[in-house]
């Protein structure tokens, strides 16, 4: 049993729901500004790694890319996610073995997943096999925490695990700089975004939206909260 299975139903309580919806929106934007420049994007074939219970599945299939896999190692969340979004399929399996057959997806995007893998080498082969199932052309979206910023750093690593358990503080966050190691996929780019904590409550976070969409059009973007690479598959 995976540690998010113990919290499956837990899960959605993490995050206070007004924080919840803005992640998903923003995280959901950047994969759909590259996805809609391909033609035929209700035929398209995608992958949801780290699917978790669902949400960013349902929520681009609203956007009309309906045809998307969820994906998750845990048992709990993909039952709860099956149970939400029926009309969406779901299956268990692990990051560095994908049960898929080469070239099987023309996109695959993971969100705040990768840091959850138990090693270095782990990454590596789970960046492979999304090599792997990826079409000639394909585009691979992974969303991760930034830690760029010294301070969201110590934040992510003392202070988050106390107060949330989706973290445990020993997790292995990747550095944009280390994508290069990590795949042969081309980094196309790398979006940096979010200065809204995810405590923020409720009353003052229009305030919070405003100064966060200032900041993500400066040259302070890269200590955003969160990063978004997009990754091809040029051959």
């Amino acid at each position: 049993m995976s540690y998010f299975d113990e919290i499956a139903e837990e899960y959605k309580e993490q995050f206070p729901e007004h924080i919840r919806v803005h992640y998903l929106k923003k995280k959901t934007k950047f994969i759909e500004c590259v996805l809609q420049t391909l033609n035929n994007r209700d035929k398209l074939t995608g992958l949801d790694l780290g699917c978790g219970l669902g949400w960013y599945a349902h929520e681009l299939s609203l956007r009309g890319y309906g045809n998307i896999m969820g994906f998750d190692v845990s048992k709990n969340e993909i039952t709860i996610a099956r149970s939400t979004y029926s009309y969406l399929r779901f299956m268990v399996g692990t990051a560095e073995c994908l049960p898929f057959k080469r070239e099987s997806f023309d996109f695959v995007y993971s969100i705040n997943m990768f840091h959850h893998l138990s090693s270095p080498q782990i990454q590596k082969m789970a960046f492979d096999e999304i090599e792997r199932v990826l079409k000639a052309g394909g585009y691979f979206f992974l969303h991760e925490t930034n830690t760029h910023n010294p301070l969201f750093r110590l934040y992510l690593r003392y202070i988050f695990p106390r107060i949330n358990k989706c973290d445990t503080g020993d997790e292995i966050r990747i550095p944009t700089k280390k994508l290069s190691e990590l795949s042969r996929l081309k980094l196309i780019k790398v979006d940096y975004f979010t200065f809204t904590p995810d405590f923020t409550p409720k009353c003052i976070f229009p305030m919070f939206r405003k100064i966060e969409s200032t900041l993500e059009k400066t040259a302070l973007s890269k200590y955003g909260i969160h990063y978004a690479a997009t990754l091809k598959k040029v051959s």
